[in-house]
């Protein structure tokens, strides 16, 4: 997760409480969007022909090899969203479903602070923990407590 997803270990992950009604939000049974979805991993995601093209499966679907990941998606429509950027959206989530913030053992000092700064000045955020990812034997990742 680090080095794919978080900056070669500079980023952050921030974990969320997957209960908070925010991440599940159907509109209708069958709705396959708005709501937490377990990813299907697989030896061969992309189908051969357009007739064994289902939509939920394009977007739902990984190669094995990253089934360590153990990865959940919610994929919302654009429109439900803001644009902060060309192309790029972001989807508020209510405070109260951000649980916890995890520093990279690579994250800058000058990050962490503008991060830990901004949740500071958030008083609906004053219930976030902080952790640091520090680098065990192996090249396993652990997470220490870094409140300070």
């Amino acid at each position: 997760m680090w080095s794919h997803y978080a900056s070669q270990h500079g980023g952050i992950v921030v974990e969320v409480d997957e209960t908070n009604p925010w991440f599940n939000q159907k509109l209708a049974p069958s709705d396959e969007f708005r709501h937490l979805v377990k990813v299907a991993y697989t030896d061969d995601p992309h189908p051969r022909s357009w007739k064994q093209l289902k939509g939920p499966d394009l977007l739902y679907t990984k190669y094995a090899d990253w089934a360590y990941e153990r990865e959940w998606r919610i994929i919302r429509p654009l429109k439900d969203g803001v644009e902060v950027g060309p192309g790029i959206f972001c989807f508020d989530a209510p405070p109260d479903a951000v649980r916890s913030i995890a520093f990279g053992c690579r994250t800058t000092p000058v990050l962490e602070k503008k991060i830990r700064d901004s949740i500071a000045t958030n008083a609906a955020l004053k219930h976030v923990r902080f952790s640091r990812a520090k680098m065990v034997g192996g090249g396993r990742i652990e997470l220490v407590d870094a409140m300070a």
